[in-house]
């Protein structure tokens, strides 16, 4: 039995995310799911399309304790935590990966510089410094 690929860039197009409108839901409180975009693709597209260069997404949890209005316009909320915010608080409470500010001062010095070893170790501030692992989820109707 053979196995069956994917024609490579075949990919159905999910009007309820691709529409510029899907934009407009606000991140208005913790436990907001939402749609992360590559840079590059915003509410002023026409839609979210592959593209050369295209990087990808991922999804968050607005964790609080107020809304994030900077993810407003800039990425697709798509859910909200209705059980379990105790959860959400307990992730994050993980302690981060935050450099000192004498590192930070480095990293701007070669992101002048357009090294890109900056802006690979910049994609890590932030980062939890253990294992956060979402073991299951359930999808409501």
């Amino acid at each position: 039995m053979g196995r069956v690929q994917p024609r490579p860039g075949v990919l159905k197009a999910n009007p309820d995310v691709t529409d510029s409108k899907s934009f407009k839901l606000a991140h208005n409180r913790p436990g907001t799911l939402t749609l992360l975009l590559a840079e590059g693709v915003s509410a002023d597209d026409e839609g979210v399309r592959s593209r050369p260069g295209y990087v990808g997404t991922e999804f968050a949890v607005t964790t609080g304790p107020g809304p994030v209005p900077a993810l407003d316009g800039e990425a697709i909320v798509f859910g909200r935590v209705l059980e379990g915010i105790d959860v959400v608080a307990d992730v994050a409470a993980v302690r981060a990966f935050n450099p000192a500010a004498n590192v930070r001062g480095f990293n701007l010095l070669g992101q002048i510089l357009n090294d890109e070893r900056a802006a690979r170790a910049k994609r890590n501030w932030g980062s939890p410094l253990q294992a956060v692992v979402i073991d299951s989820a359930t999808l409501l109707e």
